[in-house]
């Protein structure tokens, strides 16, 4: 399984941004940001480190000092009057080995079988309510 798009919505500096990892180019399945300081590189990074548990490749890049509570993802300039959500999507892609794998628990562990054709790509979004 991998990672095919980022969309981020109103978290931290970004109103929002889709991030494409599907475009290929000569450095491969590298992703470099590019940026000046202070225009979101690590907020980025940020954002997308939500969906990796434990985090732990980047906590160096990441500030871990932050308390990850709702009120600190908000735009910086709405903190005051901001009324909307705070919406990270990350879509997948399956290989046809991630396919083979699922059918053969449901073969195995669930005693059924899957129709191969319902394993397609998806999504999966982290979303936080407005902050209280």
């Amino acid at each position: 399984m991998y990672f095919t798009r980022f969309d981020i919505e109103n978290y931290k500096g970004i109103k929002k941004v889709r991030i494409d990892l599907r475009r290929k180019s000569s450095l491969g399945n590298v992703f470099p940001l590019v940026g000046l300081n202070e225009s979101g590189k690590t907020t980025v990074l940020e954002a997308v480190s939500t969906f990796y548990p434990g985090r732990e490749g980047l906590e160096a890049v990441v500030d871990s000092s932050t308390t990850n509570q709702a009120a600190d993802q908000v735009p910086k300039a709405r903190k005051s009057n901001f009324t909307g959500v705070i919406k990270v999507t990350a879509f997948l892609s399956m290989t046809d080995t991630d396919k083979a794998r699922i059918q053969e628990f449901c073969r195995t562990r669930l005693k059924g079988e899957i129709d191969p054709k319902s394993l397609t790509d998806f999504y999966v979004e982290r979303i936080r309510p407005k902050p209280t």
